[in-house]
């Protein structure tokens, strides 16, 4: 996987309904047609049916919908298949089929049977809108685009119809446009509170916070037990800075949703405020539900042995498992000694992490075995596995490397607070030593200003090369390069705008990481936006300021981020206020030159 902010500055996601990207997906479509479905199954009135009436073909759909239901899928499934069996050419059996096996995960044969509902009748709407927020869901955007377009089509005065066009569309990147396509159903329909929450979550998308609270205040105020408004609300002024406010509207979600998969994404979202306010051992506890598969961007792991959780492991063979990005998986690391004494002498820590950590992680933890792991896309759903732990005769356990935390890091006390768990190589560390000399007098800053990754909604998470003037205008500083990938013409204008160089030395800061850890222990400081840049030079023991858009969890209600032995953060109080941040960034800078 590429790599991907230092520990993901964003807070978990508008609240989904039918699609777990949609912000915009947030109608009760699917909720009405299982209404639809169940009234039809009670009735006996069934579409394409050679056996009306049969009572035998009622009782098991009716048993089926039951099982959808309580989100017992497997059963829904079993009970559905019964149902074609007694009628091949039921629709309602195929319907239920097709959502009970996306319930499941199944969303390959839920595809399937989706096309073979529409075979049964091409004239139902149901089964096009679902296909297509099935597409939706698994990033496909202009297949679902395709369908919701020719379901409008059927249903024109349909806001749902909008309500999910419009979503596909801001996922494209056409967020006017869905703006646009709401904004003139609201004013055929004021009073319809889907829509009003489906327009603040396309704004909020766009940065637009004051706004998005508008909107989501007018969706309570005409349905103030509306559960994803209060989640909506919560995402949105958590970014706002008011943690607790989004704290209180999490629980708010919580109380109102009941049993549904909606709740892992609030609980999420509340795991994340936890942190944030400084509650560690509950917030990394509920934190866990990452991993459930009910989450959106839940990644499964292909293990053959049980997860740990509060397992004895002294003397057994521990895997743990990478995830989320490059800098997650370093900053992570910080608990690996701690697990390595756990385990004790007679036992065995394996690390599988992205393959350009390896060589770093085996140097900094020699008593561990270090390799990387591999990835598939099955059913929309990321899969991790690690096939060179058949050459050790597998594990006792597993756990995912976040999973470690709630072991080790209780509180914020339990960080080390002058421990660097990163170790480079010395001669490599030796030689950036001597070509920054060559560059001229130090101190020597290294500067990443944004991630690789700043598509969709997440370029909002960096502040802008023109907004670094009050750092790089410090004439008194050798600027060095850190941010990977095409920066080219960034590096052009930082010159042009502020007749600085940002000096480029000879390596991959990309794929070669162990080489980049050298360089950054080489430097005096590094200044960064929450990257993977920032969290290697964190980890090797630099001093590293990060620019963060506001508070952001990875703080855990410091002023700092404990991960690393020595760090700062600059945060401008009012979110996204990037020239108080660069501007505080820019003056320490200045006393730093000067202390140097």
């Amino acid at each position: 996987m590429s790599a991907t902010p230092a520990m993901d500055p964003s807070i978990s996601s508008p609240m989904p309904n039918e699609t777990p990207k949609g912000a915009a997906g947030v109608d009760d479509a699917k909720a009405r047609f299982l209404k639809r479905v169940e009234s039809r199954v009670k009735s006996g009135k069934y579409k394409n049916s050679k056996n009306l009436g049969n009572k035998k073909l009622v009782v098991t759909l009716r048993r089926a919908l039951k099982c959808y239901n309580r989100m017992e899928y497997a059963d829904a499934i079993k009970l559905a298949l019964e149902a074609i069996d007694i009628d091949s050419e039921s629709l309602q059996a195929h319907q239920i089929l097709a959502i009970s096996l996306e319930g499941k995960g199944e969303l390959n044969k839920a595809i399937s049977v989706y096309q073979r509902a529409i075979e049964l009748d091409p004239t139902d709407p149901d089964s096009i809108l679902n296909l297509g927020l099935l597409a939706w869901k698994m990033n496909l955007y202009d297949v679902a685009e395709k369908f919701f377009r020719i379901f409008l089509t059927m249903k024109p005065e349909s806001p749902s119809a909008i309500i999910n066009l419009a979503g596909t569309l801001r996922d494209q990147g056409k967020a006017d446009d869905a703006v646009e396509l709401l904004q003139a159903e609201l004013f055929k329909h004021p009073e319809n509170h889907e829509l009003w929450n489906s327009l603040g979550s396309v704004v909020m998308e766009q940065g637009k916070y004051e706004e998005a609270v508008t909107f989501y205040e007018e969706t309570l105020r005409l349905a103030p037990d509306y559960a994803r408004a209060h989640h909506n609300m919560g995402y949105t002024v958590h970014h706002l800075g008011r943690v607790q406010d989004a704290f209180d509207c999490y629980n708010k979600a919580l109380d109102l949703m009941g049993v549904s998969p909606d709740r892992a994404e609030t609980l999420h979202g509340r795991s994340l405020a936890m942190l944030e306010l400084g509650s560690l051992e509950e917030g990394l506890r509920e934190w866990e539900v990452r991993n459930d598969l009910s989450f959106r961007t839940a990644m499964h792991f292909l293990v053959d042995a049980p997860y740990w959780i509060d397992q004895d492991v002294r003397g057994k063979k521990l895997l743990v498992m990478g995830e989320q990005g490059i800098g997650d998986e370093i900053a992570f690391a910080n608990a690996i000694p701690d697990l390595i004494k756990h385990v004790g002498p007679e036992g065995q820590v394996f690390i599988a992490v992205d393959k350009r950590l390896v060589e770093l992680l085996q140097r900094s933890f020699p008593e561990a075995i270090v390799g990387t792991y591999g990835n598939l896309n099955h059913n929309g759903r990321m899969v991790r596995l690690a096939p060179w732990m058949k050459e050790h005769d597998g594990c006792d356990y597993y756990v995912t490397m976040g999973s470690t935390l709630p072991h080790f890091r209780k509180t914020v006390e339990d960080f080390p607070a002058d421990r660097e768990f990163m170790v480079p190589d010395a001669s490599k560390v030796a030689h950036f030593r001597e070509e920054l000399e060559k560059l001229g007098p130090g101190p020597y800053v290294g500067l990443c200003w944004r991630s690789m990754r700043t598509g969709g909604n997440r370029a909002k998470y960096y502040s802008p090369i023109e907004q670094w003037g009050p750092v790089m205008r410090n004439k008194n500083v050798t600027f060095v390069n850190l941010q990977y990938g095409d920066c080219q013409a960034d590096i052009d204008e930082a010159q042009e705008r502020y007749g600085i160089k940002i000096h480029q030395l000879d390596l991959d800061l990309k794929d070669d990481l162990d080489t980049n850890a050298a360089l950054c222990q080489a430097l005096d400081l590094t200044i960064a936006a929450p990257t993977a840049a920032a969290a290697i030079s964190g980890s090797v023991g630099t001093e590293t300021w990060f620019v963060t858009i506001g508070r952001v969890w990875p703080m855990l209600g410091t002023d700092h981020f404990p991960w690393y032995a020595h760090s700062r953060v600059f945060f401008p109080e009012e979110f996204a206020n990037w020239p108080e941040a660069m501007g505080a960034a820019g003056e320490a800078l200045s006393e730093f030159v000067g202390k140097a």
